[in-house]
């Protein structure tokens, strides 16, 4: 089944915050590091944390038609703390309360469709070259480049327009035949829902082949292949307002239809604790937020250790 942009950016956002770091055609860094007892985050980086998810679950909330992340504002909280606090601890991270202030209004008083605001954006101190758990850690510019599922990486400079890349880019272009290249417009080609500008998605055109096109608005056809817009989902061929997400064992089709985000074999799923199965594509849950997917498996997610000298065992 094929997801729309929005949809894919939205779950990204919820099970991982901004702990997702770059998929890549090969590993950087180290597999892992020796485990450590955590060091106890900053309580006030916390909180400046979760105040960007606050502000972030209120926008989504809002531009999808009244979909909260876990049911409601409070649960998307609870169940992000311990994430923020694996994050406030990585070295590198900066969340400062004016910031995430600033974050919150932006956001309240931005269009659904228009893109994330620079107050929102986190960038730590790392240079390049430098071990890391996740983009946050690096220095403008940069981003933590690692292979998907792998819990470290190292700091590296995002290509710009002409240059060479693997898989990503700055924002505003996208990663075309391992060169970077300005997103796609309406009405032009596109491979993935990546290809296209963020309000469109890739989808048969009228002619035949994949273009980047509006989405589907209420009471509009739509197919497998054809998306409805924030806030809707295809009943049949028709896009109508999209329920309030179930609970685990609830019947789905993508993860927006879940409080936890994860549907897995048509119903919706607890997500994956330490230890448990899980997967990126849908074969399992994916792991709580405090938690990476490595190897088919939740593991502790602990950017901290991507610094710390690997142990013999």
């Amino acid at each position: 089944m094929k997801i729309g942009r929005h949809a894919v950016q939205v779950a990204a956002l919820a099970l991982g915050l901004v702990l997702v770091v770059g998929c890549n055609r090969r590993p950087r860094g180290r597999a892992g590091a020796a485990a450590s007892a955590p060091v106890p985050a900053p309580a006030a980086a916390v909180e400046s944390c979760l105040t960007f998810v606050r502000a972030t679950a209120t926008r989504t909330a809002r531009c999808e038609g009244g979909v909260a992340w876990w049911g409601s504002l409070d649960r998307a909280v609870e169940q992000l703390r311990p994430a923020c606090e694996v994050m406030a601890r990585a070295p590198g991270v900066h969340y400062r309360r004016e910031q995430a202030d600033s974050c919150a209004a932006a956001l309240a008083a931005l269009p659904c469709e228009a893109p994330t605001p620079a107050a929102c954006q986190v960038t730590g101190s790392l240079a390049a070259g430098a071990p890391c758990g996740m983009d946050e850690q690096c220095g403008a510019g940069l981003f933590c480049d690692a292979l998907l599922g792998n819990p470290c990486g190292v700091c590296g400079v995002l290509p710009g327009a002409g240059q060479e890349c693997e898989v990503r880019c700055v924002d505003g272009l996208y990663c075309s035949d391992f060169t970077c290249a300005p997103l796609r417009q309406d009405g032009e080609s596109c491979l993935t829902p990546f290809d296209c500008a963020r309000t469109l998605q890739c989808a048969p055109g009228a002619e035949g082949g994949d273009i980047c096109r509006r989405f589907q608005q209420a009471g509009e056809s739509c197919t497998e292949r054809l998306a409805c817009a924030s806030g809707l989902r295809c009943a049949g061929t028709v896009c109508v307002p999209r329920e309030p997400p179930g609970q685990p064992g609830a019947a789905c089709k993508d993860g927006l239809d879940c409080v936890d985000f994860s549907c897995v074999a048509g119903k919706c799923a607890a997500l994956a604790r330490l230890g448990e199965a899980c997967s990126h594509d849908g074969t399992h849950a994916p792991c709580e937020p405090s938690l990476l997917c490595h190897e088919d498996r939740c593991i502790p997610r602990d950017p901290a250790a991507c610094s710390r000298p690997a142990t013999r065992r």
